[in-house]
């Protein structure tokens, strides 16, 4: 099935980062995750999943917490949020629209958001704005890679570790997140520049 993935590969693409890489950056993160909320006392942390492109993301950091010396020490209960993109939507006029919320009660509990990418920033931002009107105790994010230069909303207060930085230009693909609708299960991240003629 792999195999047949890469034949789908479009013409000039390239691995942005190995699968190696990936789990190295997710054990960066798994460590700052369990210093953040240890260190305010946690023992149950909420991870909403952000569908579909942030569940590659969410299964390796999960194996990431579990395999962390520390990791025992927190439940984390695992959830799903969903949000409808408009493309080509820039303003914070017209915000992206959440079809699917958690079931989980999160009022005063600790809430994790698991994303596959940070652009503007319009969609966490309306996550996050969103589950505050829940009052969680605390929130923070993670997604695994984030454009060069492109958030229009700062997030910067709730992140968790230091995601890819991607280049404006380019389209990211595999490891969750797909391309027209294919290869979302590359173990990579691979990429493409926007003004391939391919």
């Amino acid at each position: 099935m792999l195999a047949q993935a890469v034949k789908q590969l479009p013409k000039g693409s390239y691995v942005a980062y190995s699968a190696e890489e990936i789990a190295a950056k997710e054990a960066q993160i798994a460590e700052d995750f369990l210093r953040n909320y240890l260190g305010i006392g946690a023992t149950e942390v909420v991870m909403l999943i952000v569908l579909s492109g942030a569940i590659e993301h969410a299964v390796g950091l999960g194996r990431a917490i579990e395999d962390h010396p520390e990791g025992n020490e927190l439940t984390i209960i695992r959830d799903t949020i969903q949000v409808q993109r408009t493309r080509n939507t820039t303003s914070l006029s017209e915000p992206p629209k959440i079809v699917r919320y958690p079931f989980e009660i999160l009022k005063n509990r600790h809430v994790f958001i698991v994303e596959d990418i940070l652009e503007e920033g319009f969609t966490l931002g309306e996550i996050i704005r969103e589950i505050r009107k829940d009052q969680p105790a605390f929130i923070r994010i993670s997604p695994i890679i984030q454009r060069k230069n492109g958030q229009k909303v700062d997030l910067e207060h709730f992140m968790l570790g230091k995601p890819f930085l991607f280049d404006s230009l380019d389209w990211a693909f595999g490891y969750g997140m797909d391309n027209l609708g294919k290869l979302r299960g590359l173990p990579q991240i691979h990429a493409i520049k926007t003004n391939s003629t391919d």
